[in-house]
C-alpha cells in the first residue's frame, strides 16, 4: 500500500531511522494517508507495529496507526507516555492501555495485537522492545466495531487528519491481518536493534 505525505516536505521530513529512513512528524499537522484497500479494510484479528521516537510527551493522544475506530496511539495516561488501543462502534469504546512507560528521545519498538473479537472474547496484548507488557482495560462496553471500508489508514494522526498529531519520528510501520506471535514480534524488534 502507498502512503501519501500530508503537510510534510518530501525533503525535510525524511530523517535517519531505526531501519533505514524514518519520517519526522512536527506534532502540528503532519501525517501520512493511505487510501482504503481490501488488504487494510475491516482487519480483525490484527497486529500494528512501528518504531517510534517521541520528542515530547503527548498532550492527550498521539496516533501511531489509525483505521477509523481501530486506533493505536501514544497517550499521557502514564508519564511520560504509554500505548493505547481503541476499538469502537462510534457509540461505545473498548479501550486498553499498556502498563509500560514509553520514554522520550529514544527509539522504541511498539506493537499491539488484537484477536478481532469484542465483548467477552476480546483479547489484546502490547509489546515494547519485543517484550509483552501488562495492560489495563477500561470502557469495555462495545460489542461491535464499525466497518472501516470507506476510511483511509493514517500514520501520525487521527483518520481525518484532525488531531492526534505525533511529535517525533516513526519508522517501519507494519500492519498485519493476523495476531503475530510473541516470537514474531521479538524478531521485528531484533531487526532494528
Amino acid at each position: 500500500n502507498t502512503g501519501y505525505l500530508k503537510n510534510m516536505s518530501t525533503t525535510s521530513a525524511v530523517t535517519a531511522g531505526k531501519i533505514g529512513q524514518a519520517l519526522n512528524f512536527d506534532g502540528v499537522d503532519d501525517y501520512i494517508r493511505v487510501s482504503p484497500s481490501s488488504t487494510l479494510n475491516d482487519l480483525g484479528p490484527l497486529t500494528y507495529s512501528a518504531w517510534v521516537y517521541q520528542n515530547a510527551a503527548p498532550g492527550s493522544e498521539n496516533d501511531i496507526v489509525v483505521k477509523r475506530r481501530r486506533i493505536f496511539a501514544l497517550t499521557n495516561l502514564i508519564s511520560p507516555s504509554t500505548l493505547y488501543f481503541i476499538t469502537s462502534n462510534d457509540s461505545v469504546n473498548t479501550s486498553v492501555r499498556s502498563n509500560a512507560s514509553i520514554p522520550l528521545n529514544k527509539w522504541v519498538h511498539v506493537a499491539v495485537v488484537w484477536n478481532g473479537q469484542v465483548g467477552a472474547n476480546l483479547s489484546y496484548d502490547f509489546y515494547v522492545n519485543g517484550v509483552v507488557t501488562g495492560k489495563t482495560t477500561f470502557n469495555t462496553g462495545s460489542n461491535s466495531v464499525l466497518s472501516d471500508v470507506p476510511n483511509d489508514l493514517t500514520i501520525g494522526a487521527f483518520t481525518d487528519g484532525s488531531g492526534g498529531f505525533v511529535n517525533g519520528k516513526i519508522d517501519d510501520v507494519r500492519v498485519y491481518n493476523r495476531v503475530l506471535s510473541a516470537n514474531e514480534i521479538y524478531q521485528l524488534y531484533n531487526m532494528g536493534r
